[in-house]
């Protein structure tokens, strides 16, 4: 049941510092977030009390989660942002979520995160802005079919970021502004033919770095403002070279 995390973990931090990988299944909220949150941060702080209640000693704990798969999950909304007390941390931003399939903004926006690999919940929708801002370690992002809305800023400055691949079957319908926009490379990407091209909120595509990326328009989008860059090597339907030469922004 969603909320049961917090739980699950404890209170002690110094419980938690040898933890490299985790699964979890079920229904998760906004407090199994947060708990993912605080798992992710590269140290937290504990505070011990003693029995008297009259002293308390806080010492650092050095964590080391870098792999999780929440394949198996389905995010609910609800849920509260509050926190262990026992547990002292530096989040640099609160994470709330109401909907469902839902992975709302900065979920995972933890500057020096260790984080390399997820595996993103099963029915998830919507990824938020900066949900994974600055996630300097991850290194591969596979993207659910059911996803249909990645947020602006979503990748950035994920700079180990080499590969994010989005299935044939992809429903993705929007990419915001700079959601791709890693600062890393990509060999190639693959653009599903549900998503919509959008010149008002900047740069095009998520703005990747990438050196190849296969289109399935069978007509090249109308853009007027911005356009692919002229060192990308694109690949689109058979037939339609002719179209996407003449295009201007494409061409």
């Amino acid at each position: 049941q969603p909320g049961q995390l917090p739980t699950l973990l404890g209170g002690n931090g110094y419980d938690w510092t040898d933890l490299d990988s985790l699964t979890l299944s079920g229904k998760i909220n906004t407090d199994d977030i947060n708990a993912l949150r605080i798992l992710l941060t590269p140290y937290i702080r504990v505070a011990q009390t003693n029995e008297r209640g009259n002293l308390t000693v806080t010492s650092d704990c050095y964590l080391h989660l870098r792999h999780l798969d929440l394949g198996q999950c389905t995010i609910v909304g609800g849920g509260k942002a509050d926190m262990e007390e026992s547990i002292v941390t530096r989040l640099p931003d609160t994470y709330l979520n109401a909907d469902n399939n839902t992975l709302a903004d900065c979920a995972f926006k933890l500057t020096r995160t260790l984080l390399e690999s997820i595996v993103l919940p099963r029915n998830l929708e919507k990824i938020g802005g900066w949900a994974f801002y600055y996630c300097a370690n991850l290194r591969r992002i596979d993207i659910p079919a059911t996803v249909r809305y990645i947020r602006p800023y979503a990748f950035a400055n994920c700079t180990s970021l080499a590969e994010i691949n989005l299935t044939d079957d992809s429903r993705l319908e929007y990419l915001g502004i700079y959601a791709l926009n890693s600062g890393s490379g990509f060999a190639e990407i693959r653009l599903p033919r549900p998503l919509q091209i959008t010149e008002s909120e900047g740069p095009i595509l998520g703005s990747p770095s990438t050196k190849n990326i296969h289109l399935r328009w069978p007509e090249p989008p109308v853009l007027t403002r911005f356009g692919v860059n002229k060192a990308v090597t694109l690949y689109v339907p058979r037939g339609t070279g002719d179209a996407y030469r003449a295009a201007a922004g494409w061409n």
